[in-house]
């Protein structure tokens, strides 16, 4: 892990990168997070931590979750730049990416339930707590990212019990 100095200046970086970046979902958004846990974060084989493209059998059909991150037990749903977080979705039943990424948690099986919920559209993270299922998603965006990088802890330390609000 880095020290919070260290990854408010990797953060700065980052957000340089992708605030002008134009990687679609499809071939960023991998990239995206590898960078986040291992150039922000400083986590050690980000590449062994966190896994992409998760089938999950729902009804008839098997559907496929964008990462996962089993150690800390987050769960991410991630969308191309400009999708609204809060807004429901014409290509998923219209559900909003995370009633879209509820719907996979409750297809897994216990063991493989999320602790957290993160919704992302490259430009805003927003977190859910599944332990508070009444609060309202804690918000990040891209611009907001250096000062705010310590939110972020529970992605990589599993003993993160609440996301500090700013």
């Amino acid at each position: 892990m880095k020290s919070p100095s260290e990854s408010r200046e990797a953060a700065k970086k980052f957000r340089e990168l992708w605030i002008l970046s134009n990687e679609s979902e499809v071939g960023g958004y991998q990239k995206y997070w590898i960078s986040l846990l291992a150039d922000v974060l400083g986590i050690d084989d980000a590449m062994g931590r966190i896994s992409f493209q998760i089938p999950v059998p729902t009804g008839k059909t098997t559907k496929f979750l964008d990462a996962w991150i089993p150690e800390t037990k987050v769960l991410i749903e991630h969308k191309k730049r400009g999708i609204k977080l809060d807004a429901p979705q014409s290509g998923h039943d219209g559900m909003t990416p995370y009633e879209q990424a509820a719907e996979y948690d409750a297809a897994r099986g216990y063991e493989d339930k999320a602790r957290w919920i993160v919704t992302c559209n490259f430009d805003a993270i927003w977190i859910y707590d599944r332990s508070r299922p009444l609060d309202e998603p804690q918000k990040i965006t891209l611009s907001e990212l250096p000062k705010e990088v310590h939110r972020l802890s529970f992605l990589v330390k599993s003993d993160v019990q609440k996301v500090d609000s700013k």
